[in-house]
C-alpha cells in the first residue's frame, strides 16, 4: 500500500499495480495537468482519505520531539498519519 504526496503526480509517475491511497489536502495543492492525473489515479482506485485526528496528534507529537513541528504542512502531516494507519509507504 502507497500514501500518494503530490510529487508522485506532479512527476507524473505510475503505480505498477500497486494499491494507493491520497488524501483530500494533495488534490487541493495540484493544478492543472497534475490535478488531471490525479484523478485518472482516483478512476484507477485509488482511494482518497482523511486520518483520523488522534493519528494526525500523534504525528504532530512526534514532530515537536524532533523539532520539526514548524516545518510540518497540514497536508504533510496528513499524509503521514494515513500512512501510519495503514501500515503504508509514504511517496513523496
Amino acid at each position: 500500500m502507497l500514501v500518494l504526496d503530490s510529487p508522485f503526480f506532479i512527476e507524473d509517475r505510475s503505480l505498477d499495480d500497486e494499491r494507493a491511497l491520497s488524501t483530500p489536502g494533495v488534490r487541493d495543492e495540484l493544478e492543472d495537468a497534475s490535478r488531471f492525473r490525479f484523478d485518472a489515479v482516483v478512476g484507477e482506485g485509488m482511494r482518497v482519505e482523511t486520518p483520523s485526528e488522534e493519528s494526525v496528534t500523534v504525528v504532530y507529537e512526534a514532530a515537536r520531539e524532533t523539532g520539526d513541528a514548524s516545518v510540518l504542512s497540514d497536508v504533510d502531516a496528513r499524509l503521514v498519519a494515513l500512512a501510519y494507519e495503514e501500515d503504508a509507504t509514504l511517496v513523496t
